[in-house]
């Protein structure tokens, strides 16, 4: 067994003080063991949803973190991390993004999918995971990579985004090129109708 490299980091919110601490731990076989702790919360309904939203975040980024050690590892990424806040609450903003976005309603895993929105950047790949509110993908277009569309919060304004994380020589042109188009398309429809 190897050693455990821990890393931290502590962030000021809201009068409380929020600490993440990341431990990885080196296992026989070339493997190894990712812990987080998020810890820091305070009180009341508004932190109740900030832990919610906050659990729900580092899954999606522990997956990808999953998605990139199976299909990219070693090779470098260019992330795209374009978000607006939409009119609606979450299940109305997650049937207007899949609508907008040409995409069936009900993906399933293994289904490829392409988005076919007009003025949005080209985005298509196979679904790896899918939920009431989330969907991720493993992306042949723009380039080879991985996406998450999600739209998170609780009540009548939600976070809607669209992320991205793409490989290849052509990595950063790309996201020059698709994240303002992005982040332009999501705030074009952040009106619920």
């Amino acid at each position: 067994m190897g050693a455990t490299a821990p890393s931290a980091l502590h962030r000021e919110e809201a009068g409380a003080t929020l600490a993440f601490e990341w431990l990885v731990e080196a296992r026989d076989g070339g493997s190894c063991v990712v812990r987080l702790v998020n810890t820091g919360f305070g009180t009341g309904e508004d932190w109740d949803a900030q832990y919610d939203g906050m659990s729900e975040g580092w899954q999606l980024f522990l997956f990808n973190l999953q998605l990139h050690l199976a299909h990219f590892r070693g090779r470098e990424a260019r992330s795209l991390l374009p978000m607006a806040m939409w009119e609606g609450n979450q299940q109305q903003a997650w049937a207007r993004l899949l609508a907008q976005l040409g995409l069936p309603t009900a993906p399933q895993v293994g289904e490829h999918v392409t988005a076919s929105a007009p003025g949005a950047p080209p985005l298509a790949g196979t679904v790896v995971q899918a939920s009431s509110w989330r969907l991720a993908l493993l992306l042949d277009d723009p380039a080879p990579g991985t996406a998450f569309l999600a739209v998170e919060g609780t009540g009548d304004q939600v976070g809607v985004s669209i992320w991205s994380y793409v490989y290849g020589d052509d990595r950063d042109a790309i996201a020059e090129r698709d994240e303002p188009r992005w982040r332009d398309w999501l705030a074009a429809r952040t009106a619920a109708g």
